[in-house]
Formats: structure tokens, C-alpha cells, sequence
């Protein structure tokens, strides 16, 4: 407010129009400011010049999945202000199965999370006024049903509410969007085709060379007919 007043007082600036002031409004003649002094519109400017407090809040996760497997996502808390607070909505694909688990900076600050069925909405809250420092705010464990076909997933963060432990509104925001790509269910090494490379994974897989973690019937073994779909796969892609 100082440096606004100052440059207003300025000789070389003295051809530019005050604002309005009420006759209680005074500059006294060596450039001082009457204590009382106060102009809404330049109160308005001041503040604009100033950065507001805000958080952001950012899903980080694989950048690949294939079908039928469970994935780790992360909420993470980047804030200038820290919360006490924390409400979001997650764009969780329909019949995608999630689990929400308290991040490591909400549990310090004794913070629990409640969310409503399928954990879309959720918020981070505790019976305290403890502030939640930056980190990961929550975690989720996603399931991705085994007939989910390939291609690029977006689950985007909506409806973000932050507050102090006052009950005072903190400006949050999304950070950058998070998509995963779903591959094709045979596509073992995840590079995006299944070929030979695929067939050889599956095969020492079944043989033991390595454990039965793409069962690709779901008969929870590795087998023949394991190997048979990912041949399968290989020819229909």
C-alpha cells in the first residue's frame, strides 16, 4: 500500500487523476498518509498484487496397466497454505474397483478419509485443527476388471474444497492430469504388442521359471491354455 501511494504522490506522476477520496481521506503535504486514510479501490489493487494461498492436488500412478491387475495411485498435497481440510472427486472408471487409504502426511496430522461407494468422492478430515503438510494425501488401490479393453484412461480430480482449521476456504486447484494406458491383456512386457517376447514370459511362467502372475484365464494357474490365449492375442491384434 505504501509503494501504491508513494508512486501516486510522485511529482512526475502528478498529471495522473486521484482516485475519489471522502473528506476524511488526506495526504498530508510532505507526502505522509493520514493513519485513517483508506480507498476501497486502491485496497483492491494492493491485494491484487499480492499471490493468494493455494494448494493443488495431483493423481501419480503407473503409466501402464493390463487388465485384471491392481494398481497404486497417489494423491499428492502441493500446498503454499496447508490445509486442515481436503475434499475431491475422482473420475474412477465405472466398474473399476477402488480402495482409499490415508497418505502418510494425513495420517501425521491425525486425519482420517471418508468416501462414498466406489471411493469417487472422498475427504481427508480430522476432529482437530491440525494442518496437512505437502505429500501424499491418499492412496488408492485401483482394480482394472480383465475384459477392459485397451486404450488411453483419464481419471480426473473435480470438485476439490480445501479449508483451514477455521473453517476459511483455501483457492485449490488440479494439478496435471493423469491418464493410464490400458494394454491388451497378453501384451505380458507391456511394450505394446504381443509377439514371441509375450509367448516366452508366459512359458517360464508356467514352467516355473518365474511366478503365475498373468494368468490369463483366471483359473488361478499358468498353464497350456494360458499360453494358447496369449498365442491368441498374438494373432488377433
Amino acid at each position: 500500500m505504501r509503494l501504491l501511494l508513494f508512486l501516486l504522490v510522485m511529482p512526475g506522476l502528478a498529471q495522473l487523476p486521484l482516485p475519489n477520496l471522502s473528506t476524511n481521506y488526506k495526504i498530508t503535504e510532505n507526502g505522509a498518509v493520514n493513519p485513517s486514510w483508506y480507498n476501497p479501490n486502491l485496497s483492491v489493487l494492493a491485494l491484487a498484487a499480492q499471490t493468494p494461498p493455494t494448494a493443488t492436488l495431483t493423481i501419480n500412478g503407473p503409466q501402464n496397466v493390463r487388465p485384471g491387475k491392481t494398481i497404486t495411485l497417489n494423491l499428492t498435497l502441493a500446498t503454499t497454505t496447508q490445509p486442515s481440510g481436503l475434499q475431491w472427486t475422482a473420475g474412477i472408471p465405472q466398474g473399476w474397483t477402488a480402495k482409499a487409504m490415508p497418505g502418510a502426511v494425513a495420517t501425521a496430522a491425525h486425519k482420517a478419509i471418508y468416501c462414498s461407494e466406489g471411493d469417487a468422492l472422498c475427504l481427508v478430515v480430522g476432529l482437530n485443527q491440525s494442518p496437512i503438510a505437502a505429500g501424499v494425501v491418499a492412496t488408492f488401490e485401483i482394480g482394472v476388471p480383465a475384459g477392459t479393453p485397451r486404450g488411453l484412461i483419464s481419471i480426473p480430480l473435480t470438485g476439490l474444497v480445501a479449508g483451514t482449521g477455521m473453517g476459511d476456504p483455501i483457492p485449490v486447484s488440479a494439478g496435471t492430469g493423469y491418464s493410464i494406458r490400458v494394454l491388451a491383456k497378453h501384451d505380458l512386457n507391456g511394450d505394446g504388442t504381443t509377439n514371441a517376447a509375450d509367448l516366452q514370459l508366459m512359458a517360464d511362467q508356467i514352467v516355473g521359471k518365474s511366478a503365475c502372475a498373468d494368468d490369463q484365464n483366471g483359473d488361478g494357474a499358468c498353464d497350456l491354455i494360458d499360453a494358447l490365449l496369449v498365442i491368441l492375442g498374438s494373432i488377433a491384434q
